[in-house]
């Protein structure tokens, strides 16, 4: 079914239990019902049947290209959620979250930002001022855009694989070097972090955090 056509939560209640099972994995799974260029509706796959999630007032979603924005706003902050759909079959799933402060003219504002950082990703994950955390979420190879030490900024994995502590991530290590200005922290074949513009003491063990 297009995502780009209305749905039924009867049509979607009633799938296979193979495309059941995929939305049982860890990443929520998400319907959005989009007439003429415009999100009227949102659905969420929550244990084992399709609800339905209202859209507050301080909520707005739109379109980026095949992709959908939620940017919330809340006591002077800016949050935008991208969703993708990855298999071009209109569920979408969570790729990016990235929050922000309200900026004047004159004064910029420096917050803390949450990077939730997946492979597949079009295009390196950006910051913003202040320090950010970017969040590694997927097991597979994802590139980072600025990050930054001198501003505080810190590499999270959060990949539910097991690496749970810096020793448990240098048994996954298997290769780091830099490519150019690039450092490249390989994990084995199947994934990599790669550090744009990141030199030697770009980056430090007080830098990294372990959570699954």
């Amino acid at each position: 079914m297009s995502h780009y056509s209305s749905y039924s939560p009867q049509d979607t209640n009633n799938r296979s239990s193979d495309t059941e099972d995929r939305y049982k994995r860890d990443q929520d799974v998400y319907y959005f019902d989009i007439r003429e260029g415009l999100v009227v509706g949102v659905q969420e796959w929550d244990d084992g049947r399709w609800e339905n999630e209202r859209i507050e007032a301080e909520e707005t979603y739109t379109l980026d290209g095949r992709d959908v924005l939620k940017i919330e706003y809340e006591r002077g902050y800016t949050e935008i959620t991208r969703y993708s759909d990855p298999e071009n079959d209109g569920s979408y799933v969570e790729v990016s979250e990235t929050r922000t402060g309200t900026i004047t003219p004159t004064t910029p504002v420096s917050v803390d930002e949450r990077i939730e950082v997946r492979a597949g990703q079009t295009g390196p994950a950006l910051g913003g001022p202040g320090a950010d955390s970017f969040v590694v979420r997927d097991f597979g190879h994802v590139v980072i855009g600025d990050f930054h030490h001198n501003q505080n900024d810190r590499l999270v994995f959060d990949t539910g694989t097991g690496i749970d502590s810096l020793s448990a991530l240098a048994q996954r290590l298997t290769d780091l070097r830099w490519e150019g200005s690039d450092l490249v922290i390989q994990l084995g074949e199947q994934a990599s972090v790669t550090l744009l513009g990141v030199r030697i003491h770009g980056i430090g063990l007080e830098d990294i955090d372990t959570l699954s």
